[in-house]
């Protein structure tokens, strides 16, 4: 069994807006990525930033999955 230390990697300071890192220690991301996340998701959380043909290959795809599911009853 692996067992895994919760360590400080840093502090961020709200008030000043500043990040600043534990030396010799690095943030290990989730998924094995080497960078943080975006902040907001690449569509927005609504999809209203997505361009209009990927909304349309969206849409075409729900519509899909509901008639599909709709013939098999």
């Amino acid at each position: 069994m692996r067992v895994s230390r919760v360590q400080v990697v840093g502090n961020y300071n709200g008030s000043t807006k500043q990040y600043e890192a534990v030396k010799g220690r690095q943030i290990h991301w989730g998924g094995g990525q080497t960078s943080p996340p975006p902040d907001t998701p690449e569509c927005g959380f609504d999809g209203s930033k997505c361009p209009e043909d990927r909304k349309f290959l969206f849409q075409l795809l729900v519509y899909n999955l509901l008639k599909n599911d709709v013939q098999r009853y």
